[in-house]
């Protein structure tokens, strides 16, 4: 194949699979920028279908300039800065031969050069600082085992709100990746074992405190929720609840609604007291507004042990346009299509539980005093698996700081929230807005 650089349409990107790279260094760009107005992409070895990306931008101030290192299933940013100037001009109006390219990218991988780095996509995916850019491993396999988990290079830029934090917690780091798997595992295993669904409305849980729990549920819903019909039998509704280890004071509960045309589903937070004078429930809606009431009336204090439920737990109850942001811990939990087990087989290799990163699981002090957690975990949106990298502060405020593509599109069915597949009740104290 001839070395050239090479238009690539953004619509032809996104049908390549590649949009978490244009994503992250969307976000990575000024504010308003939106979708690059230009790409293009360079081969830097065919047998292992390795290109370089460049992406560019044009606003007030000048050209900003992305790029990444694409690989058959990964996408890895490498450099966002500043540019179209003598100094750090268009990749793609260099010399094409691929000796020049790839000694150039290692320069600026290595050094930066005279750029000025923007947002979150000077990520440092480097284990050296005498970076070979013929020779190193990474060029042949873009992301490692090691690398694909462990967050040690992670990097992000210096006006980012939590960067010296990172700093902070990068020395803090368990290197010992087999024993955080481990830890992750047994985690896993107990949370399983401890907070299981379980069922509240059925003929069998008559006189029991199953039932109690549902009684207590339907009246507050009741009570508190605009347009809530209790079901009168288990043929019409299935109603689950299963604790919050993190939150000992709140129950989850879900009610899958037969009624209608559809099977329904809603779920909700309420308060463990089943008493009377306890009365608070709340509707999850699928954004983080529930999530913070409940860390707030409940005085959410996570520790290591707890921080991969509650993460779990945040991460699978957000929902953008493409879906519910689901962690996956076992190739189990999805819902797979078709016969062929291939890409079912090839996940289960590469999925992870979620980790805590913090060394001995001590969490790291701000300056204010809040501790902070660093966690990994798998995550599928629609139909696509992703690794993500979470700050989670003590009190349960949680940032996503990195998410990296690990593979093709996989065939399942896709979690969404949807009329026909999820319903959220308003509160009655809201029902005046609508």
């Amino acid at each position: 194949m001839a070395e050239q650089w090479e238009a690539i349409e953004l619509d032809e990107a996104f049908r390549a699979r590649r949009a978490a790279a244009l994503a992250l260094l969307r976000d990575s760009a000024p504010s308003g920028l939106g979708m690059p107005k230009t790409l293009h992409r360079f081969v830097l070895d065919t047998a292992q279908e390795l290109q370089l990306w460049e992406m560019g931008w044009t606003d007030d101030d000048g050209a900003l300039l992305g790029f990444a290192l694409v690989g058959p299933n990964t996408v890895r940013p490498i450099d966002a800065a500043r540019g179209f100037d003598e100094n750090y001009g268009s990749l793609a109006s260099w010399p094409v031969e691929r000796g020049h390219v790839l000694s150039v990218v290692s320069e600026r991988v290595a050094a930066k050069g005279p750029c000025r780095q923007v947002g979150e996509a000077g990520l440092d995916w480097r284990k050296t600082t005498d970076f070979d850019a013929e020779a190193h491993p990474m060029f042949s396999k873009v992301q490692s085992d090691v690398e694909r988990i462990f967050p040690a290079g992670l990097t992000l830029h210096p006006s980012h709100p939590q960067a010296e934090l990172v700093e902070r917690l990068k020395q803090n780091l368990d290197d010992d990746i087999a024993a955080v798997r481990k830890r992750g595992e047994a985690n896993r295993a107990e949370r399983e074992a401890n907070a299981a669904w379980r069922t509240l409305f059925s003929r069998e849980a008559a006189a029991t405190e199953e039932a109690a729990l549902c009684k207590a549920f339907f009246r507050r819903a009741e009570a508190g929720m605009l347009g809530f019909d209790p079901p009168r039998s288990a043929e019409d509704a299935t109603i689950t609840a299963k604790p919050l280890p993190f939150c000992p004071g709140a129950i989850l509960i879900e009610m899958l609604d037969r009624r209608g045309s559809r099977p329904r589903r809603a779920r909700f937070l309420m308060s463990a007291d089943l008493s009377d004078d306890d009365d608070w429930i709340e509707a999850m809606g699928w954004t983080s507004v529930p999530l913070h009431v409940l860390r707030e009336r409940f005085d959410v204090h996570l520790t290591a042990d707890s921080v991969p439920g509650y993460v779990d737990f945040f991460s699978g109850h957000l929902a953008g346009d493409r879906g519910i942001y689901a962690v996956v811990e076992d190739v189990d939990e999805l819902y797979w299509k078709g016969v062929s087990t291939r890409s079912r087989d090839e996940l289960a290799k590469l999925i992870d539980p979620v980790c805590v990163w913090n060394r001995d699981g001590v969490p790291v002090k701000d300056d204010e005093g809040n501790d902070w957690f660093l966690a990994t975990a798998m995550i599928v949106v629609d139909r696509d698996p992703f690794y993500a990298t979470f700050l989670v502060r003590g009190d349960g405020i949680v940032w996503m700081i990195d998410d990296q593509e690990v593979g093709q599109r996989l065939p399942i069915v896709p979690r969404t929230v949807s009329e026909d597949s999820i319903f959220v009740y308003v509160p009655r104290s809201l029902a005046w807005r609508v």
